[in-house]
């Protein structure tokens, strides 16, 4: 059976050329451009693994559970999503990578602070080509069936 990821992210040709590439080697692969959409499919179906951007745009619909005074005008909405689902991710036993544009220590030290493996963030520029990229998520999920 496919291991399957959730990809919450509104860049879509990231998205596009590395789901590609996970598609390829085996995984199954849900993407979606916003962050209700996302907790939407987290609930309805079962994941391996959550891939979560940290810089999206908060539209209309998603005030009230990611207002724009929390998410810095969407500079930081993943971290809200993930400070506000954490638990709901762990409970469900789905692995959690932040894999994001924004080159900012700041935002990187508050997810630690709030408990996520340094091995569980990366940003783009630091995956380079797609290898470390998959190798990463190979990692993150294996790491998870050992605890499972």
């Amino acid at each position: 059976m496919s291991k399957r990821i959730l990809w919450i992210d509104n860049d879509t040709v990231w998205l596009s050329t590395f789901r590609k590439s996970l598609i390829q080697e085996g995984y199954e692969v849900n993407q979606v451009l916003s962050l209700t959409r996302g907790f939407e499919e987290l609930e309805r179906d079962k994941y391996d693994l959550l891939i979560l951007d940290v810089m999206m745009p908060v539209r209309t619909e998603e005030e009230g559970d990611y207002p724009s005074s929390k998410t810095n005008g969407g500079h930081k909405s993943g971290l809200v999503f993930y400070v506000k689902h954490k638990e709901t991710l762990a409970a469900k036993g789905i692995a959690v990578f932040v894999f994001t544009i924004r080159e900012d220590q700041q935002i990187r030290d508050d997810f630690f602070a709030l408990g996520l493996p340094e091995r569980c963030y990366m940003t783009k520029a630091e995956a380079g080509e797609i290898d470390v990229f998959l190798e990463r998520v190979e990692e993150l999920i294996a790491a998870k069936e050992a605890t499972a």
